[in-house]
């Protein structure tokens, strides 16, 4: 199996399957969580402990960057839309129990 290097090494995760085989350590897939959001992680890095001359890729995974990017932007649209009609709530809840006081 040939591996590619790419980034300095594995996304920040939750969970991973951690194996060790010789003197490398071989991490698979995990979660990652932003917010109140979670992804399943599907990649595989491995790392030589003895020489720690940087992380190797094994399979990129299909999480992607770009898939975080875009979830931030809808959370923070949801927050916006959230508090005006969290606000629309409140006063119709406020004029029912003014009106079952009568």
């Amino acid at each position: 199996m040939a591996s590619v290097a790419l980034q300095a090494g594995p996304r920040g995760r939750i969970n991973p399957a951690l194996i060790l085989h010789g003197h490398s350590l071989v991490v698979y897939g995990g979660a990652f969580e932003q917010k109140n959001r979670e992804w399943a992680m599907d990649d595989c890095w491995t790392i030589d402990l003895v020489r720690r001359d940087g992380w190797r890729c094994l399979i990129p995974g299909s999480f992607k960057e770009l898939d975080l990017l875009r979830a931030a932007a809808e959370e923070d649209a949801e927050d916006h839309d959230g508090d005006n009609s969290q606000d629309d709530e409140t006063g119709s809840e406020e004029s029912d129990e003014a009106s079952s006081d009568e």
